[in-house]
């Protein structure tokens, strides 16, 4: 028998549903999947001698089990605070979750391959006998049963989120509001960016100087440049009547003080707020339950009887 992207597909199928304790969603969304539900009892033949699941379950949970029996347990504890609130997910609810999660899983794919766009990454599967629908439906397989249990807890999380009209206003204006490009070097003293300021009068390069001076190494590593920023920020009002190319004076921050080098004006978008309140209100909500989902789970199983013993 040789090797086969259809086996590869069962391993890592069988993989996360043994090691991950996850959920199915085949009449009740939260069904446990079991064994039988994802591998045949023979799960290859390998010179007249068949290799079962049980052999593949036991290796699996020798090398990925307790690093992943907390998952199990988690999704357990979210099951449980689910029906004691009373909260739900429905089968559709559950497949347009996972269509999302495939979509941004075959994307991130792409991405780290180094990829432009589908069609690259489809012509790179091809090239291995593979197509971009059969990743996108592994990814499905894979994901789903994931998604019952991030969809519980999402519900539960939302209620302690509230984002507001000038939550939504003030990320639109961030976002398609007019925005700045800028450089800078962070030092500690006045007198230290005094200097700096001088040097960069007698033409020395300033990403240079961010690299060996500033304190932000973030920003330092790519010769001081930041995300663009709202002009009505801290530091984009600071640059307030520059001209593209001009070195800033001395600006005090929280977090030390600051040369800037205004690179250029972005202007606005057309997009009105009417057109994308609605997204940003979601991608808002999204961050506000990430933010607080891991002390939400870790106050679960703090108040939970748990009897470890694998």
């Amino acid at each position: 028998m040789q090797y086969s992207h259809k086996n590869v597909s069962l391993w890592a199928t069988v993989a996360v549903v043994m090691v991950m304790g996850s959920f199915a969603c085949a009449g009740d969304p939260m069904e446990p999947v079991t064994l039988g539900d994802m591998a045949p009892e023979v799960v290859a033949t390998v010179n007249g001698v068949d290799l079962t699941r049980d052999q593949l379950a036991g290796l699996t949970i020798a090398v990925y089990g307790r690093q992943t029996l907390q998952r199990l347990v988690s999704h357990e504890l979210i099951r449980q605070e689910a029906v004691k609130q009373g909260v739900t997910v429905t089968a559709q609810e559950i497949e347009e979750l996972t269509r999302r999660r495939v979509s941004e899983q075959v994307a991130m794919m792409g991405r780290q391959l180094g990829f432009k766009n589908a069609e690259q990454h489809a012509a790179h599967l091809k090239s291995l006998g593979m197509s971009l629908d059969q990743l996108k439906e592994d990814a499905r397989v894979m994901l789903r049963p994931l998604v019952g249990p991030e969809l519980l807890s999402r519900k539960m999380i939302a209620e302690s989120v509230t984002i507001t009209d000038d939550d939504v206003r003030e990320e639109f204006n961030r976002r398609f509001g007019p925005r700045v490009r800028l450089l800078q070097i962070v030092l500690e003293k006045r007198e230290e960016a005094e200097a700096v300021i001088d040097k960069l009068k007698t033409g020395a390069d300033f990403s240079s100087l961010a690299a060996d001076l500033s304190r932000d190494r973030v920003s330092a590593q790519r010769g001081g440049q930041l995300e663009p920023l709202p002009e009505d920020s801290l530091l984009g009002q600071a640059v307030a009547g520059l001209e593209p190319g001009a070195i800033s004076d001395v600006v005090t921050s929280p977090h030390g003080v600051h040369v800037l080098k205004l690179l250029e004006r972005i202007p606005a978008t057309d997009d009105q707020l009417v057109d994308v309140a609605e997204r940003l209100r979601n991608e808002l909500m999204d961050r506000g339950i990430a933010a607080r989902s891991q002390a939400w789970l870790r106050e679960l199983m703090l108040k939970a009887d748990i009897d470890w013993t694998l």
